[in-house]
């Protein structure tokens, strides 16, 4: 499936707004010289469950699923569900209702262990 011919024109004509907001972040991220997000020592301090979710028809899919393997292994709680049959990188856009199943199911869990 290709995820971006899907999406259709008109959502890359609505996300032209948001060009100068994503190159100004990109230009602080850049200058930035603090911890990063993908740093062992910040993902060893998220304690609460992580749910990490992808997409079965993924593009890129070594890169996302290289990502999630080395998230899980670094958060404390982490639940790495099964990848969503059907669905890639832009699932929450194109199909969000298997997402949404998912996070109710991970939420719901969540709520129960507590």
């Amino acid at each position: 499936m290709n995820e971006l011919a899907a999406l259709g024109a008109e959502y890359f004509e609505q996300c032209t707004v948001s060009v100068p907001a994503l190159l100004q972040a990109a230009q602080q991220s850049a200058s930035y010289e603090g911890p990063l997000s993908t740093d062992t020592e910040v993902l060893e301090k998220i304690t609460p469950p992580f749910l990490l979710l992808r997409g079965q028809e993924t593009e890129l899919d070594t890169f996302y699923t290289d990502t999630e393997h080395y998230v899980a292994e670094h958060v404390v709680d982490p639940l790495v569900g099964l990848p969503l049959p059907g669905l890639g990188h832009l699932g929450p856009l194109l199909a969000p209702e298997p997402i949404a199943r998912e996070l109710v199911s991970f939420f719901e869990s969540v709520l129960q262990a507590s």
